[in-house]
């Protein structure tokens, strides 16, 4: 297997996120056979190294849409020189190279789907925090504004109103359990107002929290 920057590089001009992380995996299991695994510092300027490469590569790729803000990539090359674990250093970079394997596939494929779904994940795995748009977005490397068009297109609402819907949809299950107070079942589903709990519930449900847990069965 021929392990290269140029081969990584390669592997995520295809688009394949597979590809490009086994390519990274090599590429680090090299870097460790001829450094000292102890001398961190040596590996961190090969991250920042390898993520100047790929960019410099994919430098006619309109990026810019998908990682938002142009300090993005300067914010990660911070985080993988501070960071204390080594571990933690090396799944910076490999998420880094990652998402700019998706946003390549995005740009060659046209297709949304697999951005959109990685959202959709974020949410089912956070919606008990206090979680935003602009949040995900970062988290996936994109721009606030290009997620937010393709989510609305791909998911046919606005991330707000999912994130919303979502929420009172696991309120319900919990309000039927019946072992939580309102307040603690609005805490459970990220809101801190009880009162704009109250409210959002009653709009898509059409009845207030006390009266939904109070409702029979069918």
């Amino acid at each position: 297997y021929e392990v290269s920057g140029e081969a990584l590089l390669q592997a995520v001009k295809s688009g394949s996120e597979k590809a490009a992380e086994e390519c990274f995996l090599y590429l680090f299991a090299d870097w460790i056979k001829t450094d000292d695994v102890g001398d961190a510092d040596r590996i961190k300027l090969k991250c920042v190294g390898l993520l100047d490469d790929i960019l410099r590569g994919l430098g006619d790729y309109r990026l810019q849409d998908y990682l938002g803000h142009p300090d993005k990539v300067l914010d990660v090359k911070k985080r993988i020189t501070t960071g204390r674990l080594l571990d933690d250093v090396i799944d910076i970079t490999r998420n880094m190279i990652v998402n700019l394997t998706l946003c390549v596939k995005e740009i060659l494929a046209g297709n949304s789907k697999k951005l959109v779904s990685l959202a959709v994940s974020y949410i089912q795995e956070n919606y008990q925090k206090d979680i935003s748009l602009p949040q995900i977005a970062e988290y996936l490397y994109i721009s606030p504004a290009y997620l937010s068009r393709i989510f609305s297109a791909e998911m046919q609402k606005p991330f707000s109103q999912y994130l919303r819907n979502y929420r009172i949809t696991i309120a319900q299950k919990l309000l039927r359990e019946g072992r939580l107070k309102i307040y603690e079942v609005a805490a459970q589903v990220g809101y801190s107002d009880v009162a704009h709990f109250s409210k959002s519930f009653k709009q898509i449900t059409g009845v207030t929290p006390i009266h939904y847990r109070e409702e029979p069965l069918g």
